[in-house]
């Protein structure tokens, strides 16, 4: 009786236990959700009734206030045991934004990881707040691109960062996702030349770590056969970006192969493929290696205000080139060259889809064209 009477006291302490941790464990959970409340208390009421691009309140404490209201304040990325695996995987991939052109530090990264291993409720709930804010502006400038240029030019870049992006809709897909880096790494466009502009931003990345390329000095053109003492830094800055195999450092002779090297580098950049280093050739190559970088980065930005996906059948325009290529299934089925706008009359940048195509329309000179641009 003895034993039974101590097994009953010890299991009723056990039962007691449990209800003590699961009430403390409750309460945890709660003091994390309510200091989310409190954080974000700061947000003013009608952000309920505003629109996604109210310019009197910053975009992402819009999407904050709508997105925790939704989730009646419960957070996302971390417990009451601190921050959950997800929080450290977005993290990382926040950190290396740069590698979509993108800017770290937009993210606030540094925020972020400075709260990474809080334990407190209100510490958890500012992480939990810095990393959905990243999260929603990673999510919105992979998807359609950033805004400013929309901002600065209307006319000409009417699609950079459309104000068409529902934040609960991207949680939403955040929590159907099954791997939280697949999805990440699903966002942005998703065709050849998006993925062709990333590696390239990667390979002047690495090429600007081992010391950028050499500059060729001005001079006469040279010809294929000519010898000259400029035709070794010619070929070392063809071989640093991968279009000469071997080199000979004292061989000052334009040779065959250092020919057809010139001719892939100017076929690239939109210049005649002769293999003749001009006036021209010589300017693009001695663009500094941090300007091509930064080149990149903007064209990897205008590819994000278009369509993500182009389909089987597209039509390219290639403004800085001058050309037009329709597409079919990878291949180039027809290539002509287009007219553009001027520095005073620029092209706009958009996407569209083709509902006719009009052939030798009818046109007249209008005055104005006729006084301003003809008759001068």
């Amino acid at each position: 009786m003895v034993c039974l009477y101590h097994r009953r006291i010890l299991i009723t302490i056990f039962i007691t236990s449990l209800l003590i941790f699961s009430a403390f464990h409750q309460a945890s959970a709660n003091s994390v959700a309510g200091a989310l409340e409190s954080e974000l208390s700061n947000c003013a009421p009608e952000l309920c009734e505003s629109g996604w691009y109210n310019n009197t309140v910053a975009l992402e404490d819009q999407w904050l206030f709508k997105v925790y209201q939704n989730l009646a304040y419960q957070p996302l990325w971390v417990s009451k045991d601190g921050v959950k695996a997800e929080g450290r995987v977005l993290l990382k991939n926040l950190l290396t934004a740069d590698i979509q052109g993108l800017v770290p530090a937009d993210y606030n990264t540094d925020k972020i990881a400075s709260l990474m291993e809080s334990v407190q409720p209100d510490q958890l709930a500012r992480l939990d707040v810095a990393l959905t804010k990243g999260f929603l502006r990673y999510t919105y400038d992979l998807s359609v691109g950033r805004n400013a240029a929309r901002q600065a030019f209307p006319g000409l870049f009417p699609e950079a960062g459309e104000d068409q992006f529902d934040p609960n809709l991207s949680i939403s897909q955040l929590k159907l996702s099954d791997n939280l880096q697949d999805y990440l790494l699903s966002l942005g466009p998703k065709h050849r030349y998006y993925e062709q502009l990333r590696d390239a931003l990667a390979d002047h990345r690495r090429i600007k770590m081992l010391g950028g390329w050499p500059e060729i000095d001005s001079g006469p053109t040279l010809h294929p056969g000519d010898t000259d003492p400029r035709v070794p830094a010619l070929k070392k800055l063809l071989k640093i970006v991968g279009d000469l195999d071997q080199v000979h450092p004292d061989d000052q002779v334009l040779d065959p192969a250092t020919v057809e090297a010139v001719k892939k580098y100017q076929f690239r950049h939109g210049l005649t493929a002769d293999g003749i280093v001009g006036k021209q050739t010589r300017s693009v190559m001695n663009v500094p290696v941090d300007w091509r970088i930064e080149q990149l980065a903007l064209n990897l930005e205008r590819w994000r205000w278009n369509y993500q996906e182009l389909g089987r059948k597209y039509v390219l325009v290639n403004l800085a080139g001058f050309t037009l290529k329709a597409i079919q299934d990878g291949q180039t089925e027809l290539e002509m060259p287009v007219i553009v706008g001027k520095l005073a009359h620029e092209s706009p940048v958009f996407s569209d889809k083709i509902s006719y195509a009009e052939f030798n329309p009818f046109w007249n000179l209008t005055p104005q064209i006729a006084r301003t641009e003809t008759l001068v």
